[in-house]
Parts: C-alpha cells; sequence; structure tokens
C-alpha cells in the first residue's frame, strides 16, 4: 500500500473486536479518503476516523516527530497519530487487518477520555500555528470528552466541577 502511494506519511485499517464472550464485530475505518489527504490533522482530531493504535507510520516520519510521549496513559498513540498528522498525508486500507481483544483490563472509557482531554489541550497549546477554525474545533472536541467524564463523575461535586470546566472551554 505505501510502495502505491510514497507521499503518505502513514495509512491506517479498520479492526476486528473479540469480546470476552468470543463474539466479534468488524469496525471497518469511518473516514474521508481526500479529507485525509487534504486535511490530516483536522480530519483525525476531528473524527478520529481509524484507531490510533492501528496506524503504520513511515520511519523517518516517526523518528521526526520523536516518537511516543510518555506523559499519557491509553492516548499516546492519539498524541503521535495527530504529531504524525501534522507532517503529510495520511492515507486508509479499507481492511481490517488488526484484531483488538476487548477484557476488564482495557482502559476505561473515563480514563480515555480524560487523556484525550490532555493530549487535545497540549496540541491546543503548543501549535500555535492552527487557524481559528482548527483551535475552535479542538475547543469543542475538548468540551466534548471533558463532558464524556462528567457522565461518569464518582459523585455529585465532581459532575458539577466536570460540567463548569466544560462551559469555560
Amino acid at each position: 500500500f505505501h510502495e502505491l502511494h510514497p507521499d503518505l506519511v502513514a495509512s491506517g485499517h479498520g479492526i476486528t473486536v473479540q469480546r470476552a464472550d468470543g463474539s466479534e464485530e468488524r469496525k471497518p475505518p469511518r473516514y474521508d479518503p481526500e479529507a485525509l489527504r487534504e486535511q490530516p490533522y483536522a480530519t483525525l482530531m476531528d473524527h478520529f476516523a481509524f484507531f490510533p493504535s492501528v496506524v503504520l507510520v513511515r520511519r523517518d516520519v516517526a523518528l521526526g516527530v520523536e516518537g511516543f510521549s510518555t506523559e499519557y496513559h491509553g492516548a499516546e498513540d492519539l498524541d503521535f497519530l495527530l504529531k504524525v498528522a501534522r507532517q503529510g498525508p495520511v492515507g486508509m486500507m479499507p481492511d481490517c487487518l488488526t484484531r483488538m481483544y476487548q477484557h476488564g483490563g482495557n482502559t476505561s472509557r473515563k480514563q480515555l477520555a480524560k487523556e484525550n482531554v490532555r493530549v487535545l489541550t497540549h496540541h491546543l497549546e503548543i501549535y500555535d500555528d492552527l487557524d481559528p477554525a482548527m483551535r475552535r474545533k479542538l475547543r469543542r472536541k475538548i468540551a466534548r470528552y471533558t463532558v464524556s467524564v462528567a457522565k461518569r463523575a464518582e459523585d455529585k461535586e465532581e459532575l458539577r466541577e466536570l460540567l463548569a470546566e466544560a462551559a469555560k472551554i
């Protein structure tokens, strides 16, 4: 695939999810191929067109963005993918080439949403070259993830705090 598309900095594909009960679900990539080529950062940030953990990245690009950050737990692949997407066009293979096993030890949705907030906030802070429309999209995405965390709040106080935080964004 990459030999046929040498301009791509990365490509993704779908996954097959196998649950603890043995059932399976194919999750093909959700994407607009033209948008991924023309606006890879915006498309991946806004839609998460595929699972960040099932990406093939050119070695020189991976080294150029200094690989994965160790400061995120469960969202380091999102941070890495967004850094890669700033380097050039991203492609998509239509097949499901990866199998993911769901079990009780998977990262919780609440933890993942919290880490996604951290990653997107970090990108909003460090990339001052983002246009105003992209900055608004990032803030909306951060607010949505904050609300997602709030839905899983441990108590009413945490819920109030998180909803107030989302409203400020």
